[in-house]
């Protein structure tokens, strides 16, 4: 399972670069799918970090837009990468919601 999610890892980055010089159909469900992927196996603190990495990169997307010649490039590898990360986002919050809930209604849960 980890050469998988290391492989979805692997071509989400790629495809997020290649998707900003050619049109790829889907491109956004692919990303999406390859972050969820990729996201199988975080640990809390790996989630947490991809929370943070999402939020920054969708704001520098935003602020690199301006910059003259490589501004429209770059956004769009910065979305692209968001875009799988928005993906693994999601998988860590559903992850992390179910791991709480079998926690709330385990016998002898502490919470």
């Amino acid at each position: 399972m980890d050469k998988v999610i290391a492989v979805a890892r692997a071509i989400g980055v790629l495809l997020a670069v290649v998707a900003a010089f050619v049109t790829i159909p889907y491109v956004a469900t692919v990303l999406l799918v390859l972050g969820a992927i990729a996201a199988l196996n975080n640990t809390p603190d790996d989630s947490t970090r991809v929370y943070m990495i999402t939020i920054v990169l969708f704001l520098i997307a935003k602020s690199v837009a301006v910059v003259p010649t490589a501004g429209g490039i770059l956004a769009a590898i910065f979305t692209n990468l968001d875009m799988a990360l928005i993906g693994a986002s999601l998988v860590s919050v559903v992850l992390g919601l179910y791991a709480r809930i079998r926690r709330d209604w385990a016998p002898g849960a502490t919470t």
